[in-house]
């Protein structure tokens, strides 16, 4: 089970962030932004348990390219 959720965080942060801001799973963005599988895994599985239907309603497009100032975006945009 947890590596079921692991894996769903992270396909559902993939698809939000391809769609508001071209930073997906396999885009150039996360080629350039982490050095490993596990170092991506890690970032796109933590933004996926961010993330919520009204989290996403709330963020702006991803003008952040860092992925640690993404996750701030999220997580402020989950307590507005």
């Amino acid at each position: 089970m947890p590596v079921f959720l692991i894996g769903a965080r992270i396909v559902y942060a993939h698809s939000v962030l391809q769609r508001l801001g071209k930073k997906g799973y396999c885009s150039d963005w996360a080629k350039k932004q982490f050095g490993s599988t596990a170092e991506k895994n890690r970032f796109f599985s933590r933004a996926g348990q961010l993330l919520t239907p009204s989290a996403e309603a709330r963020l702006d497009g991803l003008k952040q390219t860092n992925p640690e100032k993404i996750l701030q975006q999220i997580e402020q945009a989950g307590t507005l």
